[in-house]
């Protein structure tokens, strides 16, 4: 009987798991003998350190790609650890979609073709969804111009020739009244939060839980820009963005610079090295069912207040206070508000 994986297993590489607070690798029985004889090999405590550690024990920097396979394998051990916690995670979910419809014929990567792409993309979204057909497009484009970069192919066959399924934007609008009712459930420091989500713009939510004393300039509050860390900003200084900072750290004293605005025991932040925000996902989830419960609102998430940040400021202007590289992306994602004419 085949055995099932466990839910914390399920986006790791096949034979990897979770145990012992590390990540292991469960060795094929003829292959003992490559792995120090153990059965269960320990490859690191954080995935980045596991994807590293596998990489150095089976795929050498020369080895040949020729297969999907080849090409797939060597894409997620070496070269998707370089990228950051957020990608990896994304492409893990859509590696295995991949390795379904590429690898089980043994396809060529030379002969990778657009139609390849349409005719997984119409499979995924007819057996899964849309939003996982454009995962997997994004994965096999970003896998083949690795090929090009290691001299397999020419030229990435699906740039230019092939384009990705669209998801629906999201429209959800949070209304200042559903706001003000779920913030009424909120302990002090969480309503803070709330009002340095709106008044630094929008900012993201792991740019905000990053935010250290050594951040609060003399002009504003310097921000990273999650997405392109090549891009940090200030947001300026208002008479209410002070109040609130001063409250902040009213509640969260600390001598050190390095601590960060918000923080549990022990001056621990509530985002890890890696960018994963589990414990404060889990304190808005809590508050949020408790305020759906109560009929305060209807689910929204945090998240959706990045649009509400910037619903009433013109497109060009939400796009630049977004940092987005391009307009379309706002109109498409953060626009909740019709139109008035």
């Amino acid at each position: 009987m085949q055995r099932v994986r466990l839910k914390e297993n399920q986006a790791l590489p096949k034979r990897w798991a979770r145990k012992h607070n590390a990540i292991y690798y469960r060795v094929p029985p003829g292959e003992i003998h490559l792995w120090d004889n153990k059965s269960w090999f320990r490859l690191g405590k954080s995935l980045a350190e596991a994807h590293q550690t596998f990489s150095q024990r089976l795929y050498q920097s020369g080895a040949t790609v020729l297969t999907m396979q080849d090409l797939l394998d060597k894409f997620e051990f070496e070269y998707m650890p370089k990228l950051k916690p957020a990608t990896q995670k994304y492409y893990l979910y859509a590696l295995p979609m991949l390795r379904q419809g590429f690898t089980q014929s043994k396809i060529l990567v030379s002969q990778v073709q657009p139609h390849h792409a349409y005719e997984m993309v119409e499979f995924l979204e007819r057996t899964e969804s849309t939003k996982k057909a454009k995962q997997a497009a994004e994965c096999l484009s970003s896998s083949l111009s690795y090929a090009v970069k290691l001299g397999v192919i020419s030229r990435n066959p699906l740039i230019g020739q092939f384009k990705k399924p669209s998801t629906k934007g999201r429209s959800r609008a949070v209304t200042d009244e559903e706001l003000i009712a779920f913030s009424s459930l909120l302990p002090r420091k969480w309503q803070l939060y709330l009002s340095l989500k709106l008044h630094s713009r929008g900012r993201r939510k792991g740019e905000l839980l990053s935010v250290t004393r050594k951040n609060l300039t003399a002009s504003g509050i310097l921000f990273v820009n999650n997405k392109r860390t090549s891009d940090s900003f200030v947001i300026t200084w208002t008479p209410t963005l002070r109040q609130i900072i001063t409250e902040i750290l009213e509640l969260h004293p600390s001598d050190s610079p390095e601590a960060h605005l918000f923080y549990g025991r022990g001056e621990k932040p509530y985002i890890k090295p890696d960018g994963q925000t589990s414990g404060f996902d889990s304190i808005w989830q809590r508050y949020m069912k408790k305020a759906v419960a109560a009929g305060l609102c209807e689910h929204f998430t945090e998240h959706d207040l990045r649009a509400k940040a910037v619903e009433d400021e013109s497109l060009e202007v939400a796009s630049r206070l977004l940092r987005h590289t391009s307009s379309q992306v706002t109109m498409k994602h953060y626009r909740r508000k019709p139109e008035e004419l």
